[in-house]
């Protein structure tokens, strides 16, 4: 089992990491050479290339992980970091890049148990990525207590063609629905009249719901 996670962490970083610093610099050439008039497209470019960060902090973090000797999934250093109160900044790096998000967050404080709020922020994410790619450019977001359990709900209108070359694998709602399953909730997606929906609901203390 450690030989494997050596093998993973060192294929991540050779893969990932290189490819993610050479997405960067070209991200960074291309704000360089645009007009003084192009202001929308450099803000795309520099929220791209926060994203490119980002996603090079989660990868060394993951990879710190997969090298931790004897760690379990019930270490609390295993634990993700985001939380329910990333919501706000999530969401406002998808309207940076173009997307309207309507949110709707109610939990009372100390409500939910933090592993339960990493999966609620990882299935918003989802989602909203979802929308950005394949919808026409609005969403809702809602979060909040309902009968002891709480409620996610993101849907949007479904678009003409995805966002990019590439209409997507369909392995990120493979993965929300994995994350909620282990979490103990219940997840359904679905698409009626032009609108994709995704609602999960869990209790708060990742019991079964």
């Amino acid at each position: 089992m450690t030989e494997e996670r050596l093998r993973i962490a060192r294929d991540l970083h050779d893969v990932i990491g290189h490819q993610v610093a050479m997405l960067s610099l070209h991200l960074g050439a291309a704000e360089v050479g645009l007009p003084e008039d192009a202001e929308s497209s450099r803000q795309a470019l520099v929220s791209a290339r926060s994203s490119a960060r980002t996603v090079v902090v989660e990868t060394q973090r993951i990879l710190a992980l997969l090298r931790l000797e004897g760690a379990t999934s019930g270490d609390e250093a295993l634990r993700p970091t985001p939380s329910l109160s990333g919501l706000e900044g999530l969401i406002a790096s998808f309207e940076s890049i173009g997307l309207d998000v309507q949110p709707s967050i109610d939990i009372p404080a100390g409500f939910v148990e933090p592993s339960v709020g990493v999966t609620v922020y990882r299935v918003v994410q989802e989602a909203l990525t979802n929308a950005y790619r394949h919808g026409e450019g609005t969403a809702t977001v809602e979060v909040r207590e309902r009968d002891g359990r709480i409620c996610v709900t993101v849907e949007n209108r479904v678009g003409p063609s995805p966002r990019g070359s590439h209409a997507g694998s369909g392995l990120g709602l493979v993965g929300m629905r994995e994350r909620v399953e282990s979490s103990s909730g219940r997840l359904t997606i679905d698409s009626d009249d032009g609108r994709f929906r995704v609602h999960a609901e869990f209790s708060p203390l990742g019991a079964v719901v």
